[in-house]
C-alpha cells in the first residue's frame, strides 16, 4: 500500500531527533514532545521530506518500484471521502510518461475504506467519474478476473442506474482491516497482519498478506514476526503489490 497524502503546507516532525533530545517521551503518549501539530516521520527519508505531488520524486518512486519487481501500488483512501487527487493526478502523468521511456511502472488501484458506506460510496462514485469512465490513463489500471480492480465493497453503492453501472466495471475485493482475525467474508483481501492465524489458506487463493511492521499493540510471537518477516511482498500468480 502506498499513501498519497503528503501535502504541501504541513509541518514536519522527526520522531528520531524528538527521542534523542527527550528520551522519557517514548513512555508517555500524552509527554509535550508529542504536541507539535503536523506529520511525523521515524526519520529523513531518502529524498526529503518530499510532497507528493513532487514530479522528480514520483519518477525516482516509478523506478525504484520497477526495480524492486513489483506490479500493483494500492493507495491508501481508508479514511473518510479523501482520495488525495491533487497527487494521483500528478502521478498518472509521471508514471505513464516513464512506462513510455521504457519503465516498467507499476499499475495502480485503489483501496477504500473498510465499512463506511458513507465514504466508501461517495469515493467510488468520485473515482469512476474523474478516472474510470472517461479512460485515464489506461495503461497504468491494475486488472483482475477481466475488469479494474479496486479494494472496495460493492455493498456501499445503490440502485441508481450509476451506482449499478459502477459495481458492473470494477472487480470488487473488500478489504479486511482486522490483523488477526482473518478474512469475515469470500472476497475478503487482507491490508495488514503478520501472523499465522492470518495467513494466505484463510483468504481467497489470489493475495498473501504479510506485513514486517505494523501497530504496536497487536499481540505478535517473536516466531510469528519471523514468519511475516519470511513471507513478506509474496503473492500468489507471481504479482508482486506494494
Amino acid at each position: 500500500m502506498a499513501h498519497l497524502r503528503h501535502a504541501p503546507g504541513s509541518q514536519v516532525n522527526n520522531t528520531t531527533e524528538i527521542l534523542r533530545e527527550h528520551p522519557e517521551a517514548i513512555r508517555s503518549f500524552d509527554d509535550p514532545a508529542w504536541n507539535n501539530p503536523g506529520r511525523y516521520y521515524w526519520e529523513q527519508p531518502l529524498f526529503g521530506y518530499y510532497k507528493t505531488t513532487d514530479p522528480w520524486v514520483l519518477r525516482k518512486h516509478a523506478e525504484m518500484l520497477a526495480d524492486a519487481g513489483i506490479d500493483v501500488v494500492f493507495f491508501d483512501c481508508t479514511n473518510l471521502t479523501l482520495t488525495w487527487k491533487e497527487s494521483y493526478d500528478v502521478l498518472m502523468e509521471v508514471w505513464s510518461e516513464a512506462l513510455k521511456d521504457g519503465v516498467k511502472a507499476p499499475k495502480i488501484a485503489f483501496m477504500l475504506p473498510f465499512g463506511s458506506p458513507e465514504y466508501g460510496g461517495p469515493q467510488l462514485h468520485m473515482l469512476y467519474e474523474d478516472i474510470y469512465k472517461p479512460g485515464r490513463h489506461r495503461e497504468l489500471w491494475f486488472v483482475w478476473k477481466g475488469k479494474p480492480c479496486i479494494m472496495a465493497r460493492p455493498e456501499d453503492l445503490g440502485d441508481t442506474p450509476e451506482d449499478r453501472e459502477i459495481a458492473d466495471f470494477f472487480t470488487f475485493r473488500p478489504g479486511q482491516p482486522d490483523y488477526v482475525n482473518g478474512p469475515q467474508r469470500k472476497d475478503n483481501w487482507g491490508w495488514l497482519g503478520s501472523t499465522r492465524r492470518t495467513d494466505m489458506r484463510r483468504y481467497r487463493k489470489e493475495v498473501t498478506k504479510k506485513c514486517p511492521s505494523e501497530w504496536p499493540k497487536t499481540p505478535v510471537s517473536p516466531a510469528e514476526a519471523v514468519f511475516a518477516l519470511s513471507t513478506s511482498r509474496k503473492l500468489s500468480g507471481g504479482i508482486s503489490v506494494c
